[in-house]
């Protein structure tokens, strides 16, 4: 069950570290246009992005954990449950409204 738990943990707060550190060493070169090395490695991160939102993929992450990693253990089957998780879908809807992060609309 511990190692269970560690590996929950490392893979949902982990990955999107690790993801998030890659992005920020290369940011120049993504805002910039000038692959480097590591900018060009990562590629699958912000390729979709518009250059300025290279970090848009974080948050994917995050709404993913967040919806289907944490809320499903709350309440499972209550109405307050399903209340939350429309409330996150809307504010990140809201929050990629205004960021329009996607080269292709």
């Amino acid at each position: 069950m511990n190692i269970a738990f560690g590996a929950i943990g490392i893979y949902s707060i982990g990955v999107p570290t690790v993801f998030a550190l890659l992005l920020l060493c290369s940011r120049r070169a993504i805002v910039t246009r000038k692959p480097s090395a590591l900018s060009t490695a990562i590629g699958f991160l912000h390729r979709e992005y518009v250059p300025t939102v290279f970090w848009w993929e974080i948050m994917e992450m995050i709404r993913k954990f967040l919806l289907v990693g944490l809320f499903v253990t709350l309440m499972p089957g209550s109405i307050t449950q399903i209340a939350i998780g429309t409330i996150v879908c809307a504010t990140f809807l809201m929050v990629q409204l205004q960021a329009q992060p996607y080269r292709n609309l």
